[in-house]
């Protein structure tokens, strides 16, 4: 059995990757968001599809299809991206399809006995009627994939492009208020 504390709520939000089932506790959860088209970053790991300005807030955004099950996936109609945030650290999270949200009894979730990283990343399983539906463990999953850290490669990278544009002279200075611009919404990003 699970404790309750690690629920936060007893209400999840289900969503699908590949052909399971994954869940996340509604508190958690900003907003879920219809698939658009991040802006990408070069230099970042495969999983990271770069970063979108959701609500006044530059976010990373993660491929969990990629990042959990390592798998090359194509966006559909059905695809979403939960933003979530876990103490003040946010990150868009790309899914196959974002199904209901769901009331968890403690009673109906089962600890599973997993090795290694994925232990880590999972709370355990809930049985809701037929459905095993896997429940992560947020917090966990935000120190492996680092969104603080992206938005600091960012901030870093722009500033790089920035230093360059002005070794380049008058001629490149088109991109210099881009840079400025990637640079400040990075910062503005740490910031919140």
């Amino acid at each position: 059995m699970m404790a309750n504390s690690k629920l936060e709520s007893h209400k999840i939000v289900a969503f699908r990757l590949g052909t399971e089932e994954y869940g996340v506790p509604i508190g958690q959860v900003v907003s879920i968001e219809r698939m658009q088209k991040p802006t990408k970053i070069p230099k970042v790991p495969k999983h990271i599809r770069g970063v979108l300005n959701i609500r006044q807030q530059v976010i990373p955004i993660a491929d969990l299809r990629t990042y959990l099950l390592e798998a090359e996936c194509t966006d559909e109609d059905d695809t979403r991206i939960i933003v979530i945030d876990v103490d003040g650290r946010s990150m868009g999270l790309v899914v196959d399809e974002a199904k209901d949200v769901l009331d968890i009894d403690p009673d109906q979730v089962q600890q599973v006995d997993l090795h290694g990283a994925a232990s880590e990343s999972v709370l355990g399983i809930a049985k809701v009627d037929e459905r095993l539906i896997i429940l992560l463990n947020m917090s966990k999953l935000l120190n492996e994939l680092d969104p603080s850290g992206i938005l600091q490669e960012i901030q870093h990278m722009a500033q790089l492009e920035q230093q360059d544009g002005e070794e380049a002279g008058p001629a490149e200075a088109d991109g210099e208020g881009a840079d400025e611009k990637v640079s400040q919404a990075a910062e503005d990003g740490l910031a919140k």
